[in-house]
C-alpha cells in the first residue's frame, strides 16, 4: 500500500486537525517521518506541511515539539506572518519556563514587524520577568513611539514607575484626561484606557532606577 507523500499530507491539514486524537497522532507520526527521511539536496521544508504539523502538535499539547516546528516554519516566512509565528513560539517558550529563549524569539519577531504592539508589550513583560530594566525601558519607549494613540498611556505609566521620571506620568495623565469623560459611558470602547486609568490610580510598590 502506497504511503502518502508530504505534499498529500499537508493538503489535508485542516481536516486532519479536526479529527480525533488517534488519527492526529498517526498523521503526525507520518509527517515527522517525511522530515526525517528528507536528505540534503532534496525537496526543502514545505510551509503547508509544517503548518499542519505545528497545528497537530498544538492540538495534542506537544509544546516542545511545536516549538521546534515553529522555528522551522518561521524560516520560510517573512513580515507579519513570521512575526505571528515567532510570537506563538515565544508564548510556548514562556509556558515552558524558558524566559531567556522567549525574549530572543520575541526580538526576532520584532525585527520582522517592528511596530506590532503585542510583540513590544510581550517583550517588555519578558524583560520584566528577567529583571532587565534597561531592555524593558527600551521596549516601552518603542511602544510609545509606535503611533498607537489608544495604547500610549500604559507604557508611559510603566516608564514612570521604572525610571522615576515624572514627565512620563504627566504625559500619561494628560492622555487619560482627554478620554476621561467617555470611560464610564463607553467602557467597552475604551478598554485599554481603563487599564491605564487603573494603573495610574494604583500605588507603585517598587521603583527600579535605571542608569
Amino acid at each position: 500500500r502506497r504511503r502518502a507523500t508530504a505534499a498529500e499530507l499537508s493538503k489535508g491539514g485542516p481536516e486532519v486537525v479536526g479529527r480525533g486524537p488517534q488519527v492526529r497522532q498517526q498523521v503526525l507520526a507520518r509527517l515527522r517521518g517525511c522530515h526525517r527521511s528528507r536528505r540534503p539536496g532534496e525537496e526543502p521544508d514545505s510551509q503547508a506541511l509544517l503548518e499542519t504539523r505545528a497545528g497537530l502538535e498544538a492540538r495534542l499539547g506537544l509544546q516542545v515539539e511545536e516549538i521546534a516546528s515553529l522555528a522551522r516554519l518561521a524560516a520560510l516566512l517573512s513580515g507579519s506572518e513570521r512575526n505571528r509565528c515567532l510570537h506563538r513560539r515565544a508564548d510556548l517558550q514562556l509556558e515552558q519556563g524558558e524566559s531567556e529563549a522567549a525574549a530572543e524569539t520575541l526580538e526576532a519577531a520584532l525585527a520582522s514587524d517592528p511596530n506590532r504592539i503585542e510583540t513590544l508589550q510581550s517583550l517588555a513583560d519578558a524583560y520584566q520577568r528577567l529583571g532587565r530594566p534597561v531592555d524593558q525601558v527600551r521596549c516601552l519607549r518603542a511602544w510609545c513611539e509606535s503611533g498607537a494613540v489608544d495604547q500610549l498611556a500604559t507604557p508611559l505609566l510603566r516608564l514612570a514607575a521604572l525610571t522615576g521620571e515624572g514627565r512620563y506620568r504627566e504625559a500619561a495623565e494628560r492622555a487619560i484626561g482627554t478620554v476621561q469623560p467617555y470611560l464610564t459611558r463607553y467602557p467597552t470602547g475604551f478598554a485599554q484606557w481603563l487599564v491605564a486609568a487603573s494603573f495610574a490610580a494604583a500605588e507603585v510598590d517598587e521603583v527600579a532606577v535605571v542608569g
